[in-house]
């Protein structure tokens, strides 16, 4: 989030609108920190004037902008966005003591942030603004060391901390009745290609843990949510090597942060390294420099120059999460699959498609990210940054003793549509997609899709390779969409078996379904807690985990305990009709401004800045972000 709009390669558009004053009716506001001015209220085309608009929030603008044009000038409200992000920090950084106690294998707190960001940057405007929603894009300063990302089933890690997070957040918000909505929409990005700070292996589980560990937002543990998937929207340029290699020359002033100094690469003492030699003069590093000099990195390829397609996806999920467009709220999300000799048949939800049919897309050969385990020993969920081939979570929360985990066990296999099925327009139905398992012999002990890597390639991305934005195979045709990235075992039984809390059964008729949102004003979620017995669909019950070689067709089930919900006998109940109440609960945001960052917040006519609005905002009804 704390990227700028400087070094995005759509800045020069959007600089265009704003000078013609197309978003004047959208307010920005920014705390200084370790990666950001600070940004008065303003609006942006005074912003620009004024020589700080290129310094704001690359995703936190193009969410706006997109927002507006989304909904239309004539129905998008006055957006205001509040922007407090800072760099290198971790979501223990944002979140509140208690909060924080609800989890367990957790990092500690930065050294020099003892009380967290949350003290200083996200409470002082819970008591002086009302907000529409928030937005958090963050994740890769939790990759760069071992951090546990675990599952919200076992109350552990990264997937513990998004979701007590998102609570915390809303309940500080909501503490005096009439402002911020108690279940305020809070949109979150899944990690970038290369976010994953040295630990490939482990980015799909981040993503996976950004969720709660359910694999698609909302969801049970997170109602009223949303997700952009970043998995496939790298920087065109998003290999290592050439900006390693400092292959671009010298000059500093030009490209700031090619890396020119002593012990980097070619630059080190005594001549330089043969290899990185080989890759600068080969030329293929040409097309790289040459984006570099039209748009430069702000701290290097970590930082994707790729933000309004972010925004974008952002923006289309809120318009249907807030201001109830009908459009689909995410991509093609697994329910089930079936393995049949060299077939494996993966199906989707449909009801989440919302109309919508799935794609498969042409890739170049043996990139289909869609792969298969042809061992079942070499099942691993996360692994030692330190040592890679050792499992520290088997996807249950143990680690593996012994033996070696081999990612080469996962092979790369082939994808198509279903074209036994209708594949008309809207409404055609398609939900399911082919796996050939022929290359493996009709081997599968377990299914993955977009789990590590580039959609580009298998590998690391060759020197000065282009890999276009939106490149993996697998969309919703009309949304374009991707699809949310998942992860399953198959069972003896050729059925997939995702990791708890995540269900991924609905494929035969006896299966429970994953869930069933109702498509009017957003989606709404019955979330059922623990103990209330009157709601008994067969009990209040969730599905047990059943151990990998568990042949039983019929799946046992335990009865639901613990503070939060898990699961009915279908894992989401549909709520039959709106719930009139919940609807009165979405009061009307008077004076508001927009609010995103990794806080969004929405201002109640008063702003931390309040001589900053302008005399003719007080009159308007802003809706912040």
């Amino acid at each position: 989030m704390a990227s700028h709009l400087r070094y995005t390669s759509t800045r020069n558009d959007t600089v265009a609108s704003v000078r013609d004053g197309k978003y004047d009716d959208v307010r920005i506001f920014g705390l200084e920190s370790n990666s950001n001015f600070a940004q008065p209220w303003s609006r942006p085309s005074d912003a620009l004037e004024g020589g700080t608009f290129l310094s704001y929030s690359a995703s936190c603008w193009y969410f706006a902008e997109s927002l507006r044009d989304a909904l239309g000038p004539r129905k998008s409200p006055p957006l205001g966005l509040i922007h407090v992000s800072a760099a290198q920090s971790s979501i223990v950084d944002w979140m509140d003591d208690d909060a924080l106690a609800k989890c367990k294998d957790v990092p500690p707190r930065g050294a020099d942030n003892p009380a967290g960001y949350f003290d200083a940057r996200v409470a002082p405007f819970a008591d002086a603004v009302t907000v529409r929603g928030f937005l958090w894009y963050a994740g890769e300063a939790d990759m760069a060391y071992d951090a546990v990302l675990g599952s919200y089933a076992r109350k552990s890690g990264y997937a513990c901390l998004q979701v007590e997070m998102v609570r915390s957040w809303r309940t500080r918000f909501a503490a005096t009745p009439g402002t911020t909505d108690i279940q305020a929409p809070f949109g979150i990005v899944t990690l970038h290609p290369t976010g994953a700070m040295g630990k490939p292996a482990d980015a799909g589980t981040m993503r996976w843990a950004q969720t709660g560990g359910y694999g698609v937002l909302p969801n049970p543990a997170m109602r009223e949510t949303f997700q952009a998937q970043a998995y496939d929207l790298g920087d065109l340029y998003s290999g290592r090597e050439c900006y390693d290699a400092g292959c671009c020359g010298t000059d500093t002033r030009r490209w700031a942060y090619s890396p020119v100094a002593p012990g980097n690469m070619c630059h080190g003492e005594g001549g330089g390294d043969a290899k990185c030699r080989e890759i600068c003069e080969s030329g293929r590093c040409d097309g790289y420099c040459s984006s570099l000099a039209g748009t430069n990195f702000l701290a290097g390829p970590e930082q994707p120059r790729t933000k309004r397609a972010v925004g974008e996806r952002l923006a289309g999920a809120a318009a249907a999460t807030a201001y109830g467009n009908g459009s689909p709220i995410t991509g093609p999300t697994i329910a089930g699959c079936k393995k049949d000799g060299n077939t494996l048949v993966v199906r989707f939800h449909k009801a989440l498609l919302a109309g919508d049919v799935v794609d498969v897309r042409d890739y170049k050969g043996g990139m289909s990210k869609m792969e298969v385990l042809i061992d079942p020993d070499h099942f691993c969920a996360q692994r030692s940054r330190s040592d890679p081939t050792r499992c520290v979570d088997d996807g249950y929360g143990h680690e593996i003793e012994g033996g070696a985990v081999d990612s080469s066990k996962w092979m790369t296999v082939d994808i198509s549509s279903d074209a036994s099925v209708d594949t008309g327009g809207q409404g055609s139905g398609r939900n399911e997609i082919i796996a050939d398992l022929s290359s493996t012999g009709g081997v599968a002990h377990a299914v993955r899709y977009a789990w590590e890597g580039s959609c580009c390639s298998d590998d690391e991305i060759a020197p000065g390779t282009e890999c276009p934005t939106a490149s993996c195979p697998v969309v919703g045709r009309m949304s374009n969409l991707p699809a949310n990235p998942f992860i399953a075992k198959i069972t003896r039984l050729g059925r997939c078996e995702c990791l708890h809390p995540q269900t991924c059964h609905m494929f035969d008729e006896h299966a429970p379904h994953w869930h069933d949102p109702l498509a009017a004003k957003g989606w709404k979620f019955l979330a059922v807690v623990a103990g209330i017995a009157a709601l008994t669909l067969g009990g209040v019950r969730r599905w047990r985990r059943r151990a990998w070689e568990d042949e039983e067709e019929d799946y046992e089930l335990e009865k639901l305990t613990g503070e939060h919900a898990r699961f009915l006998t279908e894992g989401f109940a549909e709520v039959a009709q709106e719930d009139e109440d919940d609807n009165d609960e979405r009061r009307p945001y008077k004076d508001d401004v927009d609010v995103e960052g990794e806080t969004s917040r929405l201002t109640n006519g008063e702003s931390s800045s309040p001589d900053a609005f302008h005399e003719e905002d007080e009159e308007e009804d802003f809706d912040v972000w």
